[in-house]
């Protein structure tokens, strides 16, 4: 059975957590067990708030920059 993963970015936005991002997106989507890939829009406060984005839809839509200066998928430091 296939499990879903679910992104969250928290704390400061760099191009390196967009870096580890796209990173660990490339290798998820190699992974057999891997279902859909998520992302929570807004770190903590995306998944608390219901905004959950389909992350290869969003690539797809605006391609990928590393060198985006902030988080990819936004980030917030709102607490669970």
């Amino acid at each position: 059975m296939k499990k879903n993963l679910l992104f969250m970015h928290g704390g400061a936005p760099t191009a390196v957590i967009n870096a580890s991002l796209y990173g660990s997106y490339r290798e998820a989507k190699k992974n057999a067990s891997v279902g859909r890939i998520l992302a929570a829009a807004g770190g903590t406060g995306g998944l608390l708030h219901g905004s959950v984005l389909d992350l290869p839809g969003i690539i797809a839509h605006r391609g990928y920059d590393l060198t985006y200066i902030t988080s990819y998928i936004g980030w917030t430091n709102e607490g669970i």
